[in-house]
């Protein structure tokens, strides 16, 4: 088995408010929200307030429709979410987020 070794380097985004912020608030105090118990597409962990994920793309997608489903969010406020996840700085289908209050 080999070893992986990468550099982890922040770059912080504007804070993104609205409907994105409480969304990502809710993956920062569970992280595995929406996901069914085999899903492979995240991992990630977190301490006192902070916690990096990594996420295949289709991941956090799915996660972003069960909590706009969950919280009946308005067709303007999905689409402006799910652009919003959509522009991340994806390295092909993959991203690393550092979540924080």
């Amino acid at each position: 088995m080999g070893l992986s070794v990468g550099v982890v380097s922040i770059e912080y985004l504007d804070e993104p408010g609205g409907p994105v912020d409480a969304f990502l608030k809710t993956l920062l105090l569970n992280p595995d929200y929406g996901l069914d118990e085999d899903d492979d597409g995240a991992w990630g962990g977190g301490w006192a307030g902070n916690s990096f994920h990594e996420f295949e793309r289709a991941t956090p997608t799915g996660q972003a429709d069960a909590w706009c489903d969950n919280t009946n969010l308005d067709a303007a406020s999905r689409a402006a979410l799910l652009d919003w996840l959509a522009a991340l700085p994806w390295q092909g289908d993959m991203i690393m987020l550092h979540l924080g209050e």
